[in-house]
């Protein structure tokens, strides 16, 4: 999607505007002004308010001309098994499931 509307605007902005958009359950993460100037130390805003700051990854959004990713959750569950099960017998071992599929067993 073209987001040539929200580049140069600021991040609460953006994010009140995604919201309307996709609704309020979706999930946004933005970078302001500094991102899009490639500031050095420029942060992403994850929901508006969390920061994963100092690194930079605002930039590097910003360089590839990355506003915002938006993810919209839909209702399910994600089977997951317990740590033990992995270890268990001395490695990965497959559960079938296609979470699983692929994936080759641990020496």
């Amino acid at each position: 999607m073209d987001g040539t509307e929200y580049w140069g605007k600021g991040i609460e902005e953006v994010n009140k505007e995604l919201k309307n958009k996709y609704g309020k359950t979706c999930r946004t993460v933005v970078i302001g002004p500094a991102g899009e100037n490639l500031v050095k130390f420029a942060a992403i805003l994850n929901e508006a308010h969390h920061a994963f700051g100092r690194t930079g990854f605002g930039a590097v959004l910003g360089s590839k001309n990355l506003k915002a990713i938006v993810v919209k959750a839909v209702a399910g569950r994600i089977p997951i098994r317990p740590a033990a099960a992995d270890v268990r017998g001395g490695g990965f071992r497959p559960c079938g499931h296609r979470c699983c599929l692929g994936r080759r067993r641990q020496p």
